[in-house]
């Protein structure tokens, strides 16, 4: 059985007040603005904080953009993965090193504003334990994409039946209580938002600035965002598994009263039964349903593959200002 994980660092200064996650992914023209901006914030704040830059293998060369702000700032620490994990690993690559009362969650991009931890943060000690930003989109952006990202987004939390939106975990506080309990899951399918409706725990949203992305291109495409859907569907429900057995007995009941209708026909009436045409193309469908269930169970069982190996989530090449 695997032991619960343990951090692999010890700070001998008392634990800050918040500590902020920031995956680093395509976005290495931002840190220096972001950070000054995290900064600026957290000190109006009056409160001791962390700043964790998570670089996943970043394209752009961003690891010496964080050495060059974690040497300048030791508020500011780097984890440098030996290669891209995925946006979910690197967090929880955060979420282990993490030592603040309370951890924020952002991405890099500039998008979530960090002036609005403050919010976050008045909120969340007002007693709550998980208080995640509700975006409100100040960009651009096509009818098209609003809506397809809509349908998105709601046929996941539907099958996967999250209490709250997955679009607005992207930039959430949570108290230690909670940064505890998610580090001791370990499963290797990653899904943040899953893991935080697992634990339960008090929870409530909040209104947010939610601007449009001004360097680079997102890189989760539609395929990244398929998969990542189907790891939180797969990885936390049976939804898919329970889906295919409804099925399997709605076609068993159909082809069992189809059947009764034909035996009938042909006992009571001199009309021909039906010819082959729509014999074969019951057949071709139904044989495909079969083969889309037993994919359904084939991904099950590679995620089950994967679980019994317990590799490492993620591995460090490198680290700055993290005290060993």
């Amino acid at each position: 059985m695997q032991k619960d994980f343990n951090p692999h660092h010890q700070n001998n200064t008392a634990d800050p007040e918040i500590s902020v996650i920031v995956p680093v992914y395509g976005c290495a023209e931002c840190l220096i603005s972001l950070c000054d901006r995290l900064t600026s914030t957290l000190m109006g704040m009056s409160v001791t904080y962390e700043i964790l830059l998570i670089n996943d293998k970043s394209p752009d060369n961003a690891w010496p953009v964080i050495q060059k702000l974690a040497s300048a700032d030791r508020n500011i620490k780097g984890i440098n993965l030996s290669r891209n994990f995925g946006q979910h690993y690197a967090i929880s690559a955060g979420y282990d090193f993490a030592t603040g009362n309370w951890v924020v969650v952002m991405d890099c991009d500039l998008q979530d504003q960090p002036e609005d931890i403050r919010k976050l943060y008045d909120k969340a000690i007002e007693g709550f334990d998980i208080v995640y930003g509700i975006s409100q989109f100040r960009g651009n952006r096509s009818f098209l994409r609003k809506f397809l990202r809509n349908i998105y987004f709601r046929l996941y939390d539907s099958l996967a039946k999250n209490e709250f939106k997955t679009e607005n975990l992207s930039f959430y506080i949570v108290n230690k209580q909670v940064r505890n309990a998610i580090i001791k899951f370990r499963e290797q399918s990653r899904h943040i938002s899953s893991l935080l409706r697992h634990v339960g725990f008090n929870i409530v949203g909040i209104d947010v600035d939610h601007q449009e992305r001004q360097i680079g291109k997102s890189s989760y495409t539609l395929r990244k965002r398929v998969q990542l859907a189907l790891v939180g569907i797969i990885a936390h429900s049976s939804t898919l598994l329970r889906a295919s057995l409804y099925i399997g007995f709605l076609f068993s009941f159909f082809s069992f009263g189809y059947g009764i209708f034909i035996l009938i026909r042909k006992l009571f009436s001199n009309d021909s039964v039906m010819g082959w045409t729509s014999i074969i193309t019951f057949l071709v469908f139904s044989t495909g349903l079969i083969l889309c269930v037993l994919g359904i169970i084939g991904i099950y069982l590679e995620k089950i593959y994967l679980e019994v190996k317990q590799r490492p989530l993620y591995v460090i090449k490198e680290s700055v200002n993290i005290f060993k």
